[in-house]
């Protein structure tokens, strides 16, 4: 008798509660309707080709209601609800978690993609550090989604992929970099001074974001040239890889194969493959200089040869005050 007092009483504070957040509901924007169907009602179901017709039929009459999704949090009181619900077995209750909620906005901007512009300056101003993981990560991937029209949050995005300390939030802001790819002179010079950063993922997500811009990326030719020397494999295969996209050398994309069972390490061939790639471009390939300049130092007695002969066609002047004749 005790047990089905307790879950009668369980069941209903529980409903008690829901109307109060039902009611917090009701305050929300406006849930535009396609199809006789609420948008909130489209985005629940699961995705298909009629959702992403329903969301680009309510164009930015959606907006408000995804900004607002996004903005959901899973509050004490829900918590405390969702565990008292699990206490009950009179009624079973549905709850949807704001990581759920966060989802359906995404994959809603996702399917508006530049049309969702207007909805930029509100992404970026609700965007915070200390929101979940989930909304950071939904946030800044809708202004992925958003593409090139979400330029005016590269600045934020520049001070996350310098400052998260989560790799998915990172990541996430760097893939978002490459998708808006506008601003070069602010974002390259950025991610070349990533380069260097001590964290691996950070070097490598930065050498990727340079070889997804392009030609645009020739400033950081001898940032890219320097990692083919970084301590981590994939950070020197991607460096690689991104000069191959920025100068369009397909000859560069082969990496020398390791010796089976050895630990990855630098293998100079490779560098030496680039460099000399790059004496025949003459002053096209002058983003190279510092880098040849420091290699002319370098231990290894063929990356100074070729950095010697390729500075010597590509910059003679600066050859010159490096004392090579």
């Amino acid at each position: 008798m005790r047990k089905w007092f307790r879950n009668v009483l369980a069941a209903i504070l529980v409903i008690i509660a829901m109307i109060s957040v039902a009611r917090l509901v009701l305050w929300s924007p406006a849930d535009p309707i396609y199809r006789g169907q609420r948008l909130s009602i489209w985005l629940s179901e699961t995705w298909s080709d009629e959702t992403d017709e329903a969301v680009r039929h309510l164009g930015n009459n959606a907006i408000p209601r995804l900004l607002n999704l996004l903005r959901a949090s899973d509050s004490k009181l829900k918590l405390k609800l969702m565990r008292l619900s699990q206490r009950q077995h009179l009624i079973r209750f549905h709850f949807i978690t704001a990581s759920e909620r966060h989802t359906e906005a995404l994959l809603a901007f996702r399917a508006l993609g530049s049309s969702a512009s207007n909805a930029v300056p509100d992404l970026i101003g609700m965007y915070s550090p200390t929101n979940s993981l989930e909304s950071q990560t939904a946030i800044l991937a809708s202004l992925g989604f958003i593409g090139p029209s979400a330029k005016s949050a590269i600045p934020l995005l520049l001070r996350v992929t310098a400052s998260s300390a989560n790799n998915l939030v990172l990541k996430t802001a760097f893939v978002t970099l490459s998708s808006i790819a506008s601003e070069p002179e602010i974002v390259i010079p950025a991610m070349t001074k990533l380069l260097h950063d001590p964290r691996v993922d950070v070097r490598f997500c930065a050498a990727r974001t340079l070889g997804d811009f392009g030609p645009n990326a020739r400033l950081a030719t001898s940032g890219l040239l320097e990692s083919f020397e970084d301590a981590d494999s994939r950070v020197r295969d991607q460096a690689l890889n991104s000069l191959r996209q920025i100068y369009a050398k397909p000859q560069w994309l082969v990496i020398s194969e390791p010796i089976p069972g050895a630990k990855p390490k630098f293998m100079p061939y490779d560098l030496i493959r680039v460099i000399n790639g790059f004496s025949a471009m003459g002053t096209n390939a002058e983003p190279a200089v510092p880098a040849l300049v420091k290699f002319l130092t370098d231990p290894d007695q063929g990356v100074r040869v070729s950095a010697t002969n390729t500075l010597k066609a590509v910059a003679p002047s600066a050859a010159a005050r490096a004392g090579i004749k």
